[in-house]
């Protein structure tokens, strides 16, 4: 009988040995997880906050003139040239930063969309606006300047081959606000003298 009570007693702190080392080791992972979460809860912050501050310091900074400049329209590449040829297109006599490039292209309904350290990319939506019927537009074909007309629905259609200015400077050579409103069909008259006569200014 002695037998039998020593043998429940070793089964019994056994068993208590047992659950101590299991609580032992579920409270140690619980440290590590409770020590691990408050770490990363103070150093995300300090991380994010040089992030920011690292974004705010490429915005500034002078981009050289071989940075490659990308425009899109949609899910196409509508325009890429170097940052020196983007400058003289556009008249620009300043040195420019990511920050100069995102507020000038907003006129023109570009949005930033990509960087890295020697390529820009901004785009925009491609809209499909109805025109006006009856009038006669100025826009492209093919990299040209050129007269459209719309039919009664607001369809544009060109009337003649002449009246794509294939001899004459591209759209493209023109500063990107003007490319823009060519491309978009903001310009419309009345009658194709009306635009020819807009175009001349254009073309020049």
């Amino acid at each position: 009988m002695n037998n039998n009570f020593q043998n429940d007693k070793f089964k019994k702190d056994k068993l208590k040995k047992i659950y101590f080392g299991v609580g032992v080791i579920v409270l140690l992972g619980m440290c590590f997880s409770l020590s691990y979460l408050i770490t990363d809860w103070i150093t995300k912050p300090k991380y994010e906050n040089a992030l920011e501050e690292k974004t705010v310091y490429n915005s500034t900074e002078v981009l050289e003139d071989n940075t490659t400049i990308a425009l899109m329209i949609g899910d196409s590449i509508d325009k890429e040239q170097s940052l020196k040829d983007f400058k003289e297109e556009n008249n620009i006599q300043v040195d420019v930063n990511q920050q100069f490039l995102i507020d000038f292209l907003d006129d023109s309904g570009y949005k930033l969309e990509a960087l890295s350290d020697d390529r820009i990319v901004f785009s925009k939506e491609n809209s499909d606006n109805t025109l006006i019927g009856g009038k006669y537009y100025l826009g492209e074909k093919d990299g040209y300047f050129a007269i459209y007309k719309t039919d009664e629905n607001g369809k544009a259609f060109i009337e003649s081959e002449s009246d794509v200015f294939r001899d004459y400077k591209k759209v493209n050579t023109i500063p990107i606000a003007a490319e823009e409103e060519i491309k978009s069909f903001k310009h419309y008259y009345d009658s194709k003298e009306e635009a020819l006569e807009r175009l001349a200014g254009y073309m020049n």
